[in-house]
């Protein structure tokens, strides 16, 4: 080693480190021809040999390769000579550097000294890219191994090479180094050129593919490597951009904030990203603005999202807080759809370098002379997949809900469109919009490029706008970079309005409908099974009664324990673990007895009872708290005794479950509930009561020695029955909520922070408001009241709309005698449930929120016709085939009005306006109904009428000739005179299964249901007469449908009997051979106008529904599959006043049929057009919306899409109000409560859903 500056006292002998043992000699390394003798100079256990491949059009790589081997690739340098010469030697020193631009870095911004960017510099000579490194503390000597990553672009464009803030990486260069496994020095493991592949996504991390080994050297905090410019295809002049980037491989990480310019300007990286994302200068307008500026967005309300949906078994805790959702919402802004979230960390913070661990590292051997080899990536994409560092945002969208059409993201969504954006640092990449594209299955994971979407993020905010469709249901999934993820619950919008899917709805559930007298409850899980269970307290019953949750509540799964059946006049119940032994405890208040007593729960629920106070007169609340902070559960009761003198009381627990009593108030008349809580926010508990002889809230101060001070919230609030507390207004202090009994008051009192009350009342008429809870009901991050009313017999919850204005929403307005009420999740599904007990009924019962993807339909109402006199029959079809809906109508002429069969054209705006067209003009009065179908097969709708008057009654047959507003129909008599007489319904149907339509009518003068055979011919009046029965004095049909009620393949017939009865009769196959046996569903029915035919109950057969008119009754009746059997069972819908109409049909597309109906209702001017909710057990109740109101004497009414706007519309025909009016409904179709969970979907779409590749 003579003459080549290693001996005489030049660093590598005589105690400097490298022999004797302690590193470099005896075949670790250098020695042996491994590496520093003979001249060879590249020595090291870090060589690297790479194979040849062809990358790279601007070279031959081959020879590249071998010159960077030749001059020196993966070398191990530990330099110790101080002396430095010009120009830069790669030396591990930095004195060479002197006079050579350098750049300071913020330090101190990652958690790891060794990895802290301080310094870094970048010199091009003629030959060299030469490139310093400052660290903190030493880089590459920690013992799990350290990454310096040098990026490198050599055209100065974004537009090629790896993305980075700012630049366009062609080339990079990773070092890869620890702490020597023998010894405290460092060794370098890897020290490689990478070339982009530029086939490839430009934030595809393995794209980079190995191309030479390069120069380094570390010494202490400085490391210094060159790469020659030959490699990167640049020359000394040419600009280049350089950024850095380092890492422990625990996931920390220092990207130097400064991309040094050679031969250009420097570029600061977050004036890059800010740049991204928003302009230096916000909007001035207060409109909706995709800008990155989001005070736009301030007013509006948005859904809060809980970590718990339809998705989900529990409460999930989301990993990374930059895709941990916290609110989202979206609105519509004429026809445009803007977008919104907000997530608990950055929005679109993934990394530009997705990957902790160094590309290629030899492996390490103490006794080895080999040299290692590692084999550069293989040219084969398929077996080095996508490695991205973005965060991605998916929104999917189900924009037709009535078609299951789309990727299936559960059983009633199905998108059709996707919204898909993503991002690094803050900034977006890419924000597009997708189509659908698979045809074969809805669980392949196949979009199509539909356009770009205008988006902006900034801080943890994001917003964007596209069109989409007038109304759509969504979903928001968050996936960031390192694979953690959120969902929002559903929501929907539409143009004007939006909702959530946590609105709540209602179904009532009864645990026990027979415990006697009611008074309270409370809910917590008694058994610690991990469900809720209720506990009751009834005091005509003197029970104190658990009832255990097997974990299906909605389906009757409760069993009821007795814990005391002799507890005299149980007025209240409370569980908390009381002795601190891991196990729920029950307390309770006896009126009767003047009890305070506690039941200690033995582990298994064994209860063994203890008396705390047998002499607490009127015993009426209980409640219980650690009041004096020594680490034990003190209990406090309320007494409603006439002048005794223990009014509000408390018993300290002196940690063995032995009880002192103290008095905190003697003079607090008729005390009827207590409370405890931190009123005045000064570490100790307060103490709150309701005082019903004395009609005033109190408060007691804790002085943190227990001893209390009464401080008046109000003192006037007659027969003041339930107090509680919590923070409504959300400022930070505590506020009151009570209810008065004598004023039917539920109000609340504003906290001010010193406990200055200021009253507001939230409902004034709640008659004997009796008691009092708060939580946030609807899940939407503010504080709702929930109530009831003894005297109302109402259960009742108040929604706070975030600014302490409340809504009230009943719950229950029968429930007779309702005493208390609680809130908790019952059923586990991650919503809240309502609990209540009533005195009367002797119930306690739970209500079950039912909250899908829907709220009760908003209704508009627009005319078509004011001066449709005697409107009698509606019927809607696209008649002159533009791909919008008409509206065809019978007109009856009362009062001298035109009598004709009209149409009206909807010209794609159907709120703006209809167009007249008259089909038939009559003389005199009677077209009683209407019928559309195509009777001759020429691809367009012909019109069916029929005249019942009594004046030459007849059936006509009206032929579209396909020109219907041209005013000229031509009009086939199929039947009149005495053989149509009373003519009042008229239907289409293939009744002879020939392939062409057959007409169907009823005739209730004549008192016969006849079909009418179409020979194929209709046009040439040549129709032959079949009756379903011959004229029957007993039966007065009035109206009819046609459907296959028994199942066999042909169409069957049911009849409206006018007089009291809904009958079927059945075709047999031969319906031209008059042998149609006829069965009644139903007598009994007074009047019977209207029938229709759907399956009521999802059971796969035809059902009918049927409304009578006198007889003040809509129903249905239940085909139990033998429908030939005498016996149909038929279940009340509704009992409207005088039913004119029904039309079944799913109107919230929530897998079952709903009914649509109209009704006088009474006087003449109080008609309705009401739905009829069927909830998938119509056997069991239903819940009636009204549509419109104040119609005189609504006849018909048909339901369809009028608008297209995917939503179920009504038209109404209004016989004295002569008018044909249609209700637009702007709801959105409800998502089913049985839910895949999306998880399950990705299961199945598996990797191609997370990497988002698409055919």
């Amino acid at each position: 080693m003579t003459n080549k500056g290693l001996t005489d006292g030049n660093g590598l002998t005589n105690g400097n480190g490298l022999t004797n043992g302690s590193g470099l000699t005896n075949g670790n390394g250098l020695t042996n021809g491994n590496g520093l003798t003979n001249g060879e100079g590249i020595g090291g256990y870090s060589q690297i040999e790479i194979k040849s491949r062809d990358r790279r059009r601007k070279f031959n790589s081959l020879i590249v390769i071998s010159l960077a081997l030749l001059l020196g690739g993966g070398c191990v340098y530990y330099v110790w000579d101080e002396s430095t010469t010009d120009p830069i030697e790669i030396d591990g020193k930095i004195g060479d550097w002197n006079g050579f631009p350098k750049k300071e870095l913020e330090v101190g911004n990652v958690a790891n000294s060794n990895i802290d960017l301080v310094t870094i510099a970048a010199h091009a000579d003629p030959v060299y890219l030469s490139l310093l490194t400052v660290t903190k503390e030493p880089i590459f000597h920690s013992e799990t191994g350290d990454l310096l990553r040098i990026f490198i672009d050599s055209d100065n464009t974004t537009e090629t090479g790896y993305f980075l803030p700012g630049m366009g990486a062609n080339y990079m260069i990773e070092i890869y180094g620890q702490r020597s496994p023998v010894n405290d020095n460092k060794t370098v493991y890897s020290s490689v050129l990478y070339l982009f592949d530029e086939d490839r996504d430009n934030n595809d991390w393995n794209a980079f593919v190995p191309l030479a080994n390069i120069e380094v050297a570390s010494k202490n905090d400085i490391t210094e490597c060159r790469v020659p410019l030959f490699d990167l295809g640049v020359q000394r002049i040419n600009p280049v951009k350089i950024a850095w980037q380092t890492s422990d491989g625990s996931g920390l990480t220092d990207l130097g904030e400064i991309i040094v310019g050679v031969n250009t300007e420097d570029v600061v990286i977050s004036d890059v990203i800010l740049s991204f994302q928003r302009e230096s200068v916000a909007s001035s307008s207060d409109n909706l603005a995709i800008d990155g500026y989001f005070d736009d967005w301030r007013f509006i309300e948005k859904h809060l999202d809980n970590d718990w949906n339809e998705y989900q078994e529990g409460p999930e805790v989301v990993d990374n807080p930059n895709v941990d959702l916290m609110e989202y919402v979206s609105v519509s802004r004429g026809f445009d759809f803007f977008f919104y979230l907000s997530v608990h960390g950055d929005i679109l913070s993934g990394t530009t370098i997705p990957e902790d661990g160094p590309k290629q590292q030899s492996s390490y051997s103490s006794n080895s002379n080999n040299i290692d080899v590692i084999s550069p990536i293989s040219d084969n994409k398929a077996t080095e997949p996508e490695l991205k560092g973005d965060d991605t945002i998916y929104i999917f969208l189900d924009t037709n809900p009535t078609v299951q059409d789309g990727f299936k993201v559960n059983d009633s969504f199905y998108a059709n469109k996707l919204i898909e954006i993503t991002g690094q640092y803050g900034m977006i990449i890419s924000s597009k919009l997708y189509n659908y594209s698979s045809t074969e299955d809805s669980n392949l994971w196949k979009w199509e490029y539909y356009r770009e979407v205008d988006s902006a993020a900034y801080g943890n905010e994001l917003e964007l706008m596209t069109p989409v469709s007038d109304a759509f249901k969504a979903y928001y999934h968050l996936i960031s970079w390192d694979d953690s993820e959120d969902y929002s619950d559903g929501f929907w919008a539409s143009l004007g309005t939006s909702g959530a899917r946590t609105d709540p709805s209602w179904t009532k559930r009864n645990i026990d409908t027979n415990f006697g007298g009611a008074t309270a409850v409370y809910a917590i899980d008694v058994d610690g099974d991990g469900d809720i269970d209720v506990l009751g307290a009834a005091d005509t019953a003197n029970d104190i009664t658990w009832w255990e949750n097997d974990g299906n509540p909605s389906n009757g799964g409760w069993t009821e324990h007795l814990i005391d059946g002799s507890f005299n006049s149980a007025r209240d119940v409370y569980a908390i673990d009381l002795d601190d032994d891991g196990d729920i405890d029950v307390l309770g208040a006896g009126a009767g007895g003047g009890d305070i007593t506690w039941w200690e729960n033995g582990g298994s629920e064994n209860f063994t009872e203890h008396t705390i106070d047998a002499d607490f007169s009127s015993a009426y609340a209980v409640y219980a708290i650690d009041l004096d902070d020594d680490g034990d559960i003190d209990v406090l009761g309320a007494s409603n005794g006439n002048d005794v003198d223990y009014d509000i009381t408390w018993w300290e627990n002196d940690g063995s479950e032995s009880f002192t009593s103290h008095t905190i108030d003697s003079t607090f008349d008729k005390a009827r509930d207590v409370y405890a809580i931190d009123i005045d926010d000064d570490g100790d508990i307060d103490v709150l009561g309701a005082s019903y002889g004395d009609d005033d809230i109190n408060w007691w101060e804790n002085d943190g020695s227990e001893s209390f001070t009464q401080h008046g919230i109000v003192t006037s609030f007659t027969n003041a029955n339930s107090v509680y507390a919590t923070d409504v207004d959300q400022d930070g202090d505590i506020d009151v909520l009570g209810m008065a009994r004598g004023d039917d008051d539920v109000t609340w009192w504003e906290n001010d922070g010193s406990e200055s009350f200021t009253e507001h009342l939230i409902e004034g008429d709640f008659d004997h408001a009796y008691s009092v809870y708060a939580t946030d009901i609807d899940l939407d991050g503010d504080v709702d009241v929930l109530g009831s009313a003894r005297r109302a017999d109402t259960v009742t919850w108040w929604e706070n709309d975030g600014s302490e204005s409340f809504t009230e929403n009943p719950i229950q307005t029968n429930f007779d005698g309702a005493e208390t009420v609680y809130a908790a999740d019952i059923d586990g599904d991650g919503d809240i449930d309502i609990l209540a007990a009533s005195n009367e009924d002797d119930d306690i019962a739970w209500w079950e929120n039912t909250a899908t993807f829907s709220f009760e339909p908003s209704w508009t109402t627009y005319s078509i016709n004011s001066t449709a006199v005697g409107a009698e029959s509606v019927f809607v079809a696209d008649i002159d085939g533009d791909g919008d809906l008409d509206v065809v109508a019978a007109l009856s002429g009362e009062e001298g009005g035109v009598t004709e069969v009209a149409w009206y054209e909807n010209d794609g705006t159907p709120s703006n306006g209809w167009t007249h067209h008259t089909v038939k003009s009559y003389t005199g009065t009677g077209i009683n109904d209407v019928f559309v179908a195509d009777m001759d097969g020429d691809g367009d709708l012909d019109i069916l009428s029929v005249d019942g008057s009594g004046n030459d009654d007849k059936v006509l047959y009206h032929i579209n000739d396909g020109t219907p507003g041209n005013g000229v129909w031509s009009t086939k008599t199929v039947v009149s005179g005495s053989n149509a007489n009373g003519a009042t319904a008229v239907h289409a149907a293939d009744i002879d299964d020939d392939g062409d339509l057959d007409i169907v009518a009823a005739f209730s003068m004549e008192s016969n249901i006849a079909w009418f055979e179409n020979d194929g011919t209709p046009d040439n009046d040549d129709w032959t007469q079949h009756d379903v029965y011959a004229s029957d004095s007993d039966k007065q049909p009035y109206d009819i449908d046609v459907g296959d009620i028994d199942g066999d393949g042909d169409l069957d017939i049911v009849e409206a009997d006018q007089e009291n009865k809904v009958r079927w009769y059945e075709n047999d196959g031969t319906p031209g051979s008059g042998d149609w046996s006829s069965t009644r569903i139903k007598g009994g029915l007074s009047g019977v106008i209207s029938v229709a035919i759907a399956d009521m109950d999802n059971d796969g057969d035809l059902d009918v529904v049927s409304a009578a008119y006198s007889g003040n009754a809509v129903s249905w009746h239940l085909n139990d599959g033998s429908p030939g059997d005498a016996i149909w069972t038929t279940y009340t819908v509704a009992t409207p006043t005088k039913p004119t109409s029904v039309f079944p049909i799913d109107i919230d597309h929530d897998g079952d049929i709903d009914i649509v109906s109209c009704a006088e209702t009474g006087t003449s001017s109080n008609g309705k057009v009401r739905w009829y909710v069927n909830d998938g057990t119509p056997d069991d109740g239903w819940t009636t919306n009204n549509i419109a109101s104040s119609i005189k004497k609504p006849s018909s009414v048909f339901v369809a899409d009028i608008d297209n706007d995917g939503n179920l519309d009504v038209v109404s025909a209004a016989y004295n109000d002569d008018e044909i009016a249609w209700y637009e409904s702007t709801a959105i179709p409800e998502f089913s409560n049985i839910m895949m969970p999306i998880v399950s979907v990705l299961a199945v779409v598996g990797f191609n859903y997370r990497r988002r590749w698409r055919e």
